[in-house]
C-alpha cells in the first residue's frame, strides 16, 4: 500500500514497485481517511507512507497496520529533518525503513531491497540444524538462514546448497558453525540471497569448502 497526498509520488511509487515486485497487488491512496479504511479489510505486507497528510497522517496508518498485521513491513517518506525527529520515537515495529525526500528511483531500491532483506520467506521450528543443513544443500538452495535460540542469534549464508559464511555474535567460521550446530530447538528464519547483501559473501571462496 502506497500513501502520499501528492499524486505523482503515489502514482511513481506504485509504477516502480510493478517493476520490483512483479505480480503483486499494488493500492495507492491520497487520502489518509481512504487509507485508514482500506485496512480496515486488508492486511498489506508492505507499506509506502507519507508522514505528513491531511487529517490522518503518517503515524496513525502505521500503527492501525501493525495492529492488524505486526510484522508488516513499513517505508516512511518524509524531509529529512522529520524523518530524524520521527526516529527518536519509540518503535512501531521492527521493521521500520526510511527515505528521505526527495529521492530518485535508486534510492526507493536500496530501501526496498533492505526491505526484503528483513522479511522472510519462512520461520521454521522444530529442526535441529543439522537436518535443515542438510536440507539446504540437498535442495542446493541459495539463501541466508537466521538462527534463534532464545538467547544467542546468528546467521549463515548459502549459495547453491554450498555454506559459505557462519556468525555468531563475535564468533565467525567453524567456530560459529560448531555452536550453531550446539542450538537445541531454535527458530529459523530464511530469508532470500539478494545479490547486493551476498555479493561480499559469493565473490570470495567459501570457508567450509568440502564441510558436509
Amino acid at each position: 500500500m502506497v500513501v502520499d497526498d501528492q499524486e505523482d509520488i503515489t502514482r511513481f511509487l506504485i509504477k516502480s514497485l510493478l517493476r520490483f515486485y512483479p505480480g503483486r497487488e499494488i493500492t495507492g491512496f491520497t487520502e489518509g481517511a481512504q487509507a485508514m479504511e482500506w485496512l480496515e479489510s486488508h492486511q498489506p505486507n508492505l507499506i509506502i507512507t507519507d508522514l505528513r497528510i491531511p487529517r490522518f497522517g503518517g503515524l496513525e496508518i502505521m500503527t492501525a497496520a501493525v495492529t492488524h498485521n505486526p510484522r508488516v513491513s513499513i517505508i516512511v517518506m518524509s524531509a529529512l529533518a522529520t524523518l530524524e525527529d520521527f526516529k527518536n520515537r519509540p518503535p512501531i515495529t521492527e521493521t521500520v525503513h526510511y527515505l528521505a525526500k526527495p529521492f530518485m528511483f535508486r534510492d526507493l531500491t536500496q530501501v526496498l531491497q533492505r526491505v526484503l532483506e528483513s522479511e522472510p520467506e519462512s520461520v521454521i521450528q522444530g529442526f535441529r540444524p543439522i537436518s535443515l543443513l542438510q536440507i539446504v544443500q540437498l535442495e542446493s538452495k541459495t539463501c541466508r538462514i537466521d538462527l534463534d535460540d532464545g538467547e544467542n542469534k546468528g546467521m549463515l549464508i548459502f549459495k547453491d546448497g554450498e555454506l559459505l559464511r557462519a556468525e555468531l555474535g563475535e564468533m565467525e567460521g567453524e567456530e560459529a558453525l560448531l555452536a550453531l550446530l550446539a542450538f537445541e530447538a531454535p527458530t529459523f528464519k530464511v530469508f532470500p540471497a539478494l545479490p547486493r547483501y551476498v555479493n561480499g559473501w559469493f565473490g570470495s571462496s567459501s570457508q567450509f569448502r568440502g564441510w558436509r
